[in-house]
């Protein structure tokens, strides 16, 4: 009976050293427990606590947690003292959020900045850069904190395209907008010293909009040419333009670039 049990335990691959280190698939175990392939466990495992409270529980000293490292790349979670959860790589590498076993959507650079959508840009320069739609349901502060309205600016603002808003006021005098739209258009060569010109809004507004053009020379076109640009008729959708050349009676060879803003 005795050699059949000594039998017995020679063949399994446990190792034991001076240290009293335990060793299964090896004879050389370098920790208290060393193991070498696949283990399954039913019940709790404890790592730093004799009383698992679930599946898998670690107790660490604040600061120090569970990582997973691959060549120079480490990423982890732990707990701090303050009563923090934090998720963190432990190398220079930015951190991914990805769902559902697809592609990550979100990313967070090593230099703090966060991507959403654009996770492929691993050089966002933004503070925070969103791809795609945003719905926002409460008010949103930029330069300030949030105020008594949906978005509050402190200081300068550059909106590209025609914009529509239900409610805008610009600085400290109180006007408020409630619709904004903006463009350039451009009209030439004259035929002759004086032509009339429509101006077509992209958006119809709900009542007539107060109007703002500035004529300027075509870009790399220098000469002397004067002009002056009078609106003659506006309505919620359009304005007739009447633009004549000052400094001369004659027509004009360039084409003159009008920028114009509307708002109501």
């Amino acid at each position: 009976m005795k050699s059949m049990i000594i039998i017995a335990l020679l063949s399994i691959s446990i190792g034991f050293t001076h240290a009293q280190n335990v060793g299964i698939g090896t004879t050389a175990p370098l920790q208290k427990l060393h193991v070498i392939g696949n283990a399954a466990i039913s019940g709790s495992v404890g790592i730093g606590t004799t009383t698992p409270a679930y599946p898998l529980t670690v107790m660490a000293p604040s600061g120090k947690g569970i990582v997973q490292k691959d060549g120079d790349v480490e990423v982890g979670f732990y707990t701090s003292g303050g009563g923090l959860a934090i998720l963190q790589t432990w190398s220079n590498h930015p951190l991914l959020f990805a769902t559902n076993n697809g592609s990550p959507a979100m990313i967070l650079g090593t230099n703090g900045n966060l991507g959403i959508g654009t996770a492929s840009n691993l050089n966002n320069t933004h503070r925070l850069r969103v791809q795609g739609e945003t719905f926002l349901t409460s008010n949103v502060g930029i330069g300030i904190a949030p105020s008594d309205v949906m978005l509050h600016v402190a200081g300068n603002a550059i909106i590209a395209g025609s914009t529509e808003v239900s409610s805008l006021e610009i600085g400290s005098i109180g006007t408020t907008i409630s619709a904004l739209q903006h463009g350039t258009l451009t009209i030439g060569p004259g035929a002759t010293q004086q032509i009339v010109a429509t101006l077509v809004f992209p958006n119809s507004f709900t009542s007539i909009p107060r109007l703002f053009v500035m004529p300027k020379h075509q870009p790399g076109f220098i000469n002397n040419d004067a002009f002056s640009v009078t609106i003659k008729t506006i309505s919620t959708t359009q304005a007739t333009l009447v633009v004549r050349r000052l400094d001369s009676n004659a027509a004009w060879d360039q084409n003159l670039v009008i920028d114009w803003l509307a708002l109501r």
